[in-house]
């Protein structure tokens, strides 16, 4: 299979940005948060055209093994959280491990969650009403948030959206050992991107460089969690599901059966279709606050 190099396709995604709309109804603004050696973070808020009141809001981090931009049809796909779920959605650019290493893009990931807490007002959000989420090393992102969130008493979340993601450095389950050829990914590549990710090391911050060594898992916002079966982070993402559950986390926890890793890339597909109807419906209860929703 030809596997191509991560500054290549890093290029052609952004040459492929003006292609990366939203769905009708949705407007995208464009911010840019300074940070504290004067460098920016590109930040994408979207949310509906006919907007009334101040909305809940899920900030999103994509995938792409910490080393991969944003790709060309992530607008789209979030374009369902908007319409389905009634929120808007803050995504960053964060910084990629290729170039910055941790904790560089988990700094970012949480300085996002407090530039949005903080301009809520600006941004027409409900500071009451915000969630994280993401997609595979994005989604390692989403979780490692919340818990700097809950350990610094920063923003309050209310609600973790976590698909098939990346919580284990050591890489020791029986899934590691099951998919090390599977396409598209696996254990293999999983580890490079291990390598790249904490090439200087966890900096003594390993539960935000890997989600599944926090000290504990109280206190921390109800979670969802999908799960590809015949993926080598199957695993993890269950035992870290049942940490959240053991620690008094109400978890939703779901797997795609036969499905291999980054299937939410196909939402027209009628299994993943009906996997994504219901995580939408679990975002929107939960940034509803009402179990009715």
């Amino acid at each position: 299979m030809l596997v191509l190099p991560t500054g290549l396709v890093n290029r052609i995604f952004k040459s492929l940005r003006a292609y990366n709309k939203a769905a009708e109804g949705i407007n995208i603004e464009n911010y840019t948060i300074c940070r504290e050696d004067g460098s920016g973070i590109d930040v994408h808020l979207l949310y509906p055209e006919m907007k009334e009141g101040k909305l809940p809001c899920l900030v999103y981090y994509h995938g792409g093994g910490f080393q991969i931009g944003i790709p060309p049809n992530l607008f789209r796909r979030l374009s369902r959280y908007v319409l389905e779920a009634g929120c808007a959605v803050v995504s960053p650019d964060y910084r990629l491990a290729g170039e910055a290493p941790f904790p560089a893009g988990f700094h970012d990931a949480y300085d996002v969650l407090l530039w949005t807490a903080d301009n809520c007002q600006m941004l027409g959000i409900d500071p009451d009403r915000l969630a994280v989420g993401g997609d595979s090393s994005g989604a390692n992102l989403a979780a490692a948030t919340a818990l700097a969130a809950r350990d610094s008493h920063g923003p309050g979340i209310c609600f973790q959206m976590l698909l098939y993601p990346t919580l284990d450095y050591k890489m020791k389950s029986k899934s590691m050992a099951l998919f090390d050829r599977t396409l598209l990914w696996n254990s293999k590549k999983n580890k490079r991107v291990w390598d790249v990710y904490l090439r200087d090391g966890a900096h003594g911050m390993h539960a935000y460089a890997s989600p599944l060594y926090a000290e504990s898992f109280a206190g921390l916002p109800d979670a969802y969690i999908e799960i590809a079966e015949r993926d080598c982070l199957r695993d993890e993402a269950i035992l870290y599901g049942r940490e959240l559950e053991k620690a008094g986390v109400d978890i939703e926890m779901r797997m795609l059966g036969n499905a291999h890793h980054g299937y939410d890339n196909l939402q027209g597909y009628g299994p993943v279709k009906k996997l994504v109807d219901k995580r939408i419906l679990a975002l929107k209860r939960a940034l509803a606050g009402d179990d009715d929703a």
